[in-house]
Protein backbone atom coordinates (compact mmCIF):
# COMPACT_ATOMS: atom_id res chain seq x y z
CA UNK A 1 0.00 0.00 0.00
CA UNK A 2 1.17 3.33 -0.29
CA UNK A 3 2.79 5.83 2.39
CA UNK A 4 0.41 8.18 4.20
CA UNK A 5 -1.81 10.39 2.26
CA UNK A 6 -1.28 14.31 2.97
CA UNK A 7 -4.49 14.99 1.16
CA UNK A 8 -8.27 13.50 1.34
CA UNK A 9 -10.78 15.08 -1.19
CA UNK A 10 -14.53 14.91 -0.08
CA UNK A 11 -16.75 14.34 -2.42
CA UNK A 12 -20.40 14.12 -1.75
CA UNK A 13 -22.62 13.04 -4.20
CA UNK A 14 -25.85 13.97 -6.15
CA UNK A 15 -27.99 12.42 -8.79
CA UNK A 16 -30.36 15.33 -9.85
CA UNK A 17 -30.21 16.12 -14.31
CA UNK A 18 -30.08 18.91 -15.54
CA UNK A 19 -33.46 19.41 -18.07
CA UNK A 20 -33.75 16.74 -20.03
CA UNK A 21 -31.31 14.54 -18.36
CA UNK A 22 -28.54 15.71 -20.76
CA UNK A 23 -26.38 16.50 -17.83
CA UNK A 24 -25.58 16.46 -14.21
CA UNK A 25 -25.45 18.86 -11.53
CA UNK A 26 -22.04 19.88 -10.00
CA UNK A 27 -20.28 17.48 -7.25
CA UNK A 28 -19.55 19.18 -3.81
CA UNK A 29 -16.39 18.85 -2.45
CA UNK A 30 -14.04 19.54 0.32
CA UNK A 31 -10.44 18.53 0.95
CA UNK A 32 -8.08 18.91 3.82
CA UNK A 33 -4.24 19.19 3.83
CA UNK A 34 -1.11 18.63 5.50
CA UNK A 35 0.82 22.02 5.92
CA UNK A 36 3.66 20.77 7.75
CA UNK A 37 4.10 17.74 10.19
CA UNK A 38 0.77 18.26 12.54
CA UNK A 39 -0.89 21.37 10.67
CA UNK A 40 -3.42 20.51 8.58
CA UNK A 41 -5.92 22.79 7.00
CA UNK A 42 -9.60 22.43 5.43
CA UNK A 43 -10.71 24.24 2.39
CA UNK A 44 -14.45 24.18 0.46
CA UNK A 45 -13.45 27.24 -1.08
CA UNK A 46 -11.66 28.90 -4.14
CA UNK A 47 -9.60 31.78 -3.76
CA UNK A 48 -12.93 33.88 -5.04
CA UNK A 49 -14.65 32.30 -2.19
CA UNK A 50 -16.89 29.83 -3.71
CA UNK A 51 -17.84 26.61 -3.13
CA UNK A 52 -15.48 23.83 -4.73
CA UNK A 53 -16.97 21.31 -7.13
CA UNK A 54 -16.38 18.15 -9.19
CA UNK A 55 -18.09 19.43 -12.46
CA UNK A 56 -17.43 15.50 -13.46
CA UNK A 57 -15.55 12.68 -11.60
CA UNK A 58 -13.19 12.88 -13.54
CA UNK A 59 -9.13 12.47 -13.73
CA UNK A 60 -9.23 15.74 -15.76
CA UNK A 61 -11.76 17.44 -13.50
CA UNK A 62 -9.93 16.09 -10.42
CA UNK A 63 -6.69 17.80 -11.78
CA UNK A 64 -8.16 20.86 -12.50
CA UNK A 65 -10.35 20.81 -8.56
CA UNK A 66 -6.62 20.95 -7.48
CA UNK A 67 -4.98 23.60 -9.53
CA UNK A 68 -8.18 26.15 -8.54
CA UNK A 69 -6.84 25.28 -4.76
CA UNK A 70 -3.90 27.75 -4.62
CA UNK A 71 -3.32 26.99 -1.22
CA UNK A 72 -2.58 23.27 -1.74
CA UNK A 73 0.80 22.94 -1.26
CA UNK A 74 1.47 20.78 -4.24
CA UNK A 75 5.14 19.53 -3.54
CA UNK A 76 4.50 18.08 -0.20
CA UNK A 77 0.88 16.46 -1.17
CA UNK A 78 1.69 15.62 -4.13
CA UNK A 79 -1.61 15.70 -7.40
CA UNK A 80 -4.37 13.23 -8.42
CA UNK A 81 -2.62 10.18 -7.96
CA UNK A 82 -1.73 11.03 -4.44
CA UNK A 83 -4.07 11.94 -2.91
CA UNK A 84 -7.26 9.85 -0.82
CA UNK A 85 -10.72 10.27 -2.57
CA UNK A 86 -13.37 9.79 -0.17
CA UNK A 87 -16.48 9.63 -2.17
CA UNK A 88 -20.44 9.01 -0.95
CA UNK A 89 -20.88 6.54 -3.56
CA UNK A 90 -21.26 2.31 -4.27
CA UNK A 91 -18.14 0.91 -5.41
CA UNK A 92 -19.10 -2.50 -4.90
CA UNK A 93 -21.92 -5.23 -6.20
CA UNK A 94 -23.26 -8.19 -4.28
CA UNK A 95 -21.37 -11.23 -4.64
CA UNK A 96 -24.49 -13.19 -6.32
CA UNK A 97 -24.33 -10.30 -8.70
CA UNK A 98 -20.92 -10.34 -9.72
CA UNK A 99 -19.32 -13.75 -9.77
CA UNK A 100 -21.44 -15.55 -12.00
CA UNK A 101 -21.45 -12.59 -14.20
CA UNK A 102 -17.44 -12.25 -13.74
CA UNK A 103 -16.23 -15.68 -13.39
CA UNK A 104 -13.16 -14.95 -14.56
CA UNK A 105 -12.05 -12.00 -12.98
CA UNK A 106 -8.89 -11.08 -11.94
CA UNK A 107 -8.67 -10.97 -7.96
CA UNK A 108 -8.59 -7.11 -7.94
CA UNK A 109 -11.72 -4.49 -9.27
CA UNK A 110 -11.52 -6.12 -12.32
CA UNK A 111 -15.13 -7.34 -12.39
CA UNK A 112 -16.24 -3.82 -10.98
CA UNK A 113 -14.78 -1.70 -13.40
CA UNK A 114 -16.75 -4.08 -16.37
CA UNK A 115 -20.02 -2.94 -14.81
CA UNK A 116 -19.07 0.48 -14.69
CA UNK A 117 -17.87 0.50 -18.02
CA UNK A 118 -21.40 -0.39 -19.24
CA UNK A 119 -22.64 3.20 -17.90
CA UNK A 120 -20.62 4.73 -20.85
CA UNK A 121 -22.92 5.06 -23.70
CA UNK A 122 -26.01 3.88 -21.27
CA UNK A 123 -29.14 6.38 -21.84
CA UNK A 124 -33.19 5.44 -21.30
CA UNK A 125 -35.76 7.36 -23.32
CA UNK A 126 -33.08 10.06 -24.22
CA UNK A 127 -31.75 11.08 -20.87
CA UNK A 128 -28.36 10.30 -19.98
CA UNK A 129 -29.12 10.77 -16.17
CA UNK A 130 -31.37 11.25 -13.84
CA UNK A 131 -33.47 8.79 -11.66
CA UNK A 132 -35.07 7.49 -14.86
CA UNK A 133 -31.86 5.97 -16.42
CA UNK A 134 -30.44 5.13 -12.97
CA UNK A 135 -33.04 2.64 -12.32
CA UNK A 136 -33.18 0.79 -15.88
CA UNK A 137 -29.51 0.73 -15.58
CA UNK A 138 -29.39 -1.47 -12.05
CA UNK A 139 -32.51 -2.79 -13.23
CA UNK A 140 -31.16 -4.74 -15.75
CA UNK A 141 -28.05 -6.20 -13.72
CA UNK A 142 -31.13 -7.06 -10.59
CA UNK A 143 -31.31 -10.73 -10.18
CA UNK A 144 -35.15 -12.09 -9.67
CA UNK A 145 -36.59 -12.08 -6.86
CA UNK A 146 -35.84 -10.20 -3.29
CA UNK A 147 -33.30 -7.21 -3.99
CA UNK A 148 -29.92 -8.43 -3.05
CA UNK A 149 -27.26 -6.46 -0.57
CA UNK A 150 -23.53 -6.42 0.40
CA UNK A 151 -22.61 -7.40 3.42
CA UNK A 152 -21.48 -3.73 4.36
CA UNK A 153 -24.91 -2.45 3.51
CA UNK A 154 -26.68 -5.07 5.78
CA UNK A 155 -24.45 -4.20 8.74
CA UNK A 156 -24.84 -0.17 7.74
CA UNK A 157 -28.28 -0.16 7.11
CA UNK A 158 -27.12 0.97 4.34
CA UNK A 159 -29.63 1.47 0.72
CA UNK A 160 -28.54 -0.52 -2.38
CA UNK A 161 -28.66 0.70 -5.86
CA UNK A 162 -31.21 -2.60 -6.35
CA UNK A 163 -33.77 -1.11 -4.10
CA UNK A 164 -36.26 1.39 -6.28
CA UNK A 165 -38.75 2.60 -3.88
CA UNK A 166 -38.02 6.54 -4.03
CA UNK A 167 -36.53 7.36 -0.88
CA UNK A 168 -34.19 5.06 -1.36
CA UNK A 169 -33.55 6.70 -4.99
CA UNK A 170 -30.75 9.12 -4.23
CA UNK A 171 -28.19 6.32 -3.57
CA UNK A 172 -29.24 4.77 -7.01
CA UNK A 173 -29.02 7.78 -9.02
CA UNK A 174 -26.49 9.74 -7.71
CA UNK A 175 -23.85 6.34 -8.01
CA UNK A 176 -25.38 5.43 -11.31
CA UNK A 177 -24.06 9.54 -11.97
CA UNK A 178 -20.42 8.92 -10.74
CA UNK A 179 -20.42 5.85 -12.75
CA UNK A 180 -20.86 7.18 -15.81
CA UNK A 181 -18.59 9.97 -15.26
CA UNK A 182 -15.56 7.47 -14.59
CA UNK A 183 -16.81 5.07 -17.40
CA UNK A 184 -16.47 7.81 -20.00
CA UNK A 185 -13.68 9.35 -18.80
CA UNK A 186 -11.12 6.89 -20.36
CA UNK A 187 -13.78 5.39 -22.77
CA UNK A 188 -14.17 2.69 -20.53
CA UNK A 189 -10.62 1.80 -19.00
CA UNK A 190 -9.93 1.76 -15.72
CA UNK A 191 -7.71 4.31 -14.72
CA UNK A 192 -7.98 4.76 -10.62
CA UNK A 193 -7.27 1.96 -7.77
CA UNK A 194 -10.78 1.01 -5.27
CA UNK A 195 -9.80 0.07 -2.14
CA UNK A 196 -10.35 -2.45 -0.87
CA UNK A 197 -10.18 -4.56 -3.96
CA UNK A 198 -6.91 -3.38 -5.11
CA UNK A 199 -4.97 -3.03 -1.71
CA UNK A 200 -2.42 -5.41 -0.80
CA UNK A 201 -4.78 -6.78 1.56
CA UNK A 202 -6.47 -8.48 -1.22
CA UNK A 203 -4.26 -10.84 -3.93
CA UNK A 204 -0.88 -9.40 -2.79
CA UNK A 205 -1.89 -6.02 -4.82
CA UNK A 206 -0.93 -2.48 -4.17
CA UNK A 207 -2.96 -1.19 -6.74
CA UNK A 208 -1.87 0.41 -9.92
CA UNK A 209 0.84 3.25 -10.09
CA UNK A 210 -0.02 6.56 -10.88
CA UNK A 211 -3.78 5.83 -10.46
CA UNK A 212 -5.66 7.83 -7.38
CA UNK A 213 -7.47 5.62 -4.70
CA UNK A 214 -11.14 5.66 -4.16
CA UNK A 215 -12.90 4.88 -0.72
CA UNK A 216 -16.61 4.50 -0.35
CA UNK A 217 -17.69 6.66 2.02
CA UNK A 218 -20.88 7.92 3.30
CA UNK A 219 -21.28 10.50 5.17
CA UNK A 220 -24.23 9.43 7.62
CA UNK A 221 -21.69 7.02 9.19
CA UNK A 222 -18.60 9.31 9.56
CA UNK A 223 -20.96 11.50 11.29
CA UNK A 224 -22.13 9.13 13.58
CA UNK A 225 -18.86 6.70 14.02
CA UNK A 226 -16.32 9.31 13.34
CA UNK A 227 -17.45 12.17 14.95
CA UNK A 228 -19.67 10.79 17.64
CA UNK A 229 -23.45 12.20 16.51
CA UNK A 230 -26.16 10.82 14.93
CA UNK A 231 -27.22 15.03 14.33
CA UNK A 232 -25.83 16.13 11.09
CA UNK A 233 -26.40 19.46 11.72
CA UNK A 234 -24.01 21.75 9.66
CA UNK A 235 -24.21 24.46 12.18
CA UNK A 236 -22.15 22.48 15.16
CA UNK A 237 -19.67 20.85 12.55
CA UNK A 238 -16.39 23.00 12.74
CA UNK A 239 -16.61 22.44 16.53
CA UNK A 240 -16.87 19.48 16.01
CA UNK A 241 -14.30 18.59 13.76
CA UNK A 242 -11.64 20.94 15.99
CA UNK A 243 -12.82 18.61 18.78
CA UNK A 244 -12.06 15.45 17.48
CA UNK A 245 -8.90 16.27 14.68
CA UNK A 246 -5.92 16.09 17.51
CA UNK A 247 -3.79 18.19 15.36
CA UNK A 248 -3.79 21.35 14.50
CA UNK A 249 -6.82 22.30 12.31
CA UNK A 250 -7.04 25.57 10.06
CA UNK A 251 -9.78 26.56 8.94
CA UNK A 252 -10.94 29.90 7.34
CA UNK A 253 -13.43 32.24 7.82
CA UNK A 254 -15.31 31.67 4.29
CA UNK A 255 -14.91 27.81 4.91
CA UNK A 256 -16.53 27.87 8.02
CA UNK A 257 -19.09 29.79 6.63
CA UNK A 258 -19.78 27.50 3.72
CA UNK A 259 -20.11 24.04 5.87
CA UNK A 260 -22.34 25.36 8.17
CA UNK A 261 -25.03 27.13 5.56
CA UNK A 262 -24.91 24.26 2.99
CA UNK A 263 -25.30 20.74 3.95
CA UNK A 264 -23.96 19.87 0.63
CA UNK A 265 -20.46 21.14 1.69
CA UNK A 266 -20.67 19.92 5.29
CA UNK A 267 -20.92 16.26 3.87
CA UNK A 268 -17.91 16.81 1.91
CA UNK A 269 -15.78 18.40 4.68
CA UNK A 270 -16.99 15.53 7.22
CA UNK A 271 -15.96 12.51 4.33
CA UNK A 272 -12.41 14.31 3.87
CA UNK A 273 -12.02 14.42 7.42
CA UNK A 274 -13.16 11.45 8.19
CA UNK A 275 -10.87 9.62 5.91
CA UNK A 276 -7.91 11.69 7.59
CA UNK A 277 -8.91 10.06 10.94
CA UNK A 278 -9.38 7.21 9.89
CA UNK A 279 -5.32 6.92 8.97
CA UNK A 280 -3.97 8.31 11.65
CA UNK A 281 -6.06 5.74 13.90
CA UNK A 282 -4.86 3.09 11.65
CA UNK A 283 -8.20 1.93 10.32
CA UNK A 284 -8.01 3.61 6.77
CA UNK A 285 -6.92 0.31 5.00
CA UNK A 286 -7.96 -1.98 7.41
CA UNK A 287 -10.65 -1.28 9.50
CA UNK A 288 -10.22 -4.01 12.42
CA UNK A 289 -8.61 -7.00 12.79
CA UNK A 290 -9.45 -10.15 10.40
CA UNK A 291 -10.65 -7.88 7.54
CA UNK A 292 -8.65 -9.44 5.08
CA UNK A 293 -10.31 -12.49 6.01
CA UNK A 294 -13.96 -11.72 4.91
CA UNK A 295 -15.16 -13.59 1.77
CA UNK A 296 -16.83 -11.06 -1.20
CA UNK A 297 -14.94 -8.03 -0.78
CA UNK A 298 -13.30 -8.12 -4.46
CA UNK A 299 -16.89 -8.22 -5.51
CA UNK A 300 -18.65 -6.34 -3.10
CA UNK A 301 -16.19 -4.07 -1.58
CA UNK A 302 -16.64 -1.91 1.81
CA UNK A 303 -17.41 1.24 3.34
CA UNK A 304 -14.75 2.76 4.84
CA UNK A 305 -15.32 3.48 8.80
CA UNK A 306 -17.76 0.28 9.02
CA UNK A 307 -16.49 -1.25 12.26
CA UNK A 308 -15.93 -5.26 12.83
CA UNK A 309 -19.78 -5.80 14.43
CA UNK A 310 -21.20 -8.68 13.14
CA UNK A 311 -18.67 -8.82 9.93
CA UNK A 312 -16.47 -11.58 11.09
Amino acid sequence: MPADFKLFVGVDQTGASRPGGRGAYPLATAMIFETAPGSWRLCLTDARGRGLSLARFTPTDMALLLETQTALPRKRVGGVADAAWMVDCVFGLPSVVLAPRHPRAKPDSQALWREISRARRFTFEGKDFGRAPAESFFQSLRPAGKPPRRKCEVLSGANSVFHFEPYQKNVQTGTYRIWKDMAEARDGEPWANFWPMDSAQLGGRAGKRGRPWIFEGYPSLFWKNILGTSSRTPKILPSLLEKNFSDHLDISADDRRLMTQDPDYADAAVLAVGGCLLQKNGKLWEPFPGFRKLAGLRFEGWISGLTSKGAV
